[in-house]
């Protein structure tokens, strides 16, 4: 084949014409943005899953009241929806007389997500050691999504709380807290 004054060694039969490179470098350069489009999805998936998992948590606060010998608890949900609601308590002093839950301590109740849920706790002041806490209160529970968390509060003297959490909750490093499965 010639070109002007030169000659080329381009034979169509073996290389191929123009058009068909022209339709090979679009492929490939189609192949090319469609691989980077997909792997930008991945990543802004796996972002709009951490997001949707932190929407979607719901967490407690604690309001902690006293008069003389009862003290009350209110864990206070944040409005999102919670599942299997577990609770344990550790008492850190032994005067602790009585620890009531709407009369009742059952698992898996279903409550109003934005309503307080109220615990009712009595001891004699007189026999408390103001220096240390008063006890460990766990709570477990799912949200909508079926992970499950924990979130421990510390009732300390003086009407104060200390919340942790919520963590994922992981069957070893909670088992002291002795969660039904």
């Amino acid at each position: 084949m010639r070109f002007g004054n030169y000659l080329l060694l381009f034979d169509p039969e073996i290389w191929g014409t123009v058009s068909d490179w022209f339709i090979f470098s679009v492929t490939a350069a189609t192949g090319l943005l469609i691989w980077l489009t997909l792997r930008s999805q991945v990543k802004i998936q796996k972002f709009e899953h951490i997001r949707l998992k932190r929407d979607l948590l719901p967490v407690f606060t604690a309001e902690y009241y006293f008069e003389n010998s009862e003290h009350r608890l209110y864990l206070v949900p944040n409005g999102n929806p919670f599942y299997r609601f577990q609770y344990s308590i550790t008492q850190l002093q032994p005067t602790v007389e009585e620890i009531r839950f709407r009369g009742t301590d059952v698992i898996n109740l279903q409550f109003p997500f934005d309503k307080p849920i109220p615990f009712k706790f009595k001891w004699d002041p007189k026999s408390l050691d103001f220096k240390r806490p008063i006890c460990l209160f766990a709570i477990r529970y799912e949200d909508q999504m079926r992970t499950s968390y924990v979130s421990i509060i510390t009732l300390l003297p003086g009407g104060t709380t200390q919340v942790v959490g919520p963590k994922e909750y992981n069957k070893t490093q909670h088992k002291i807290f002795a969660f039904e499965e």
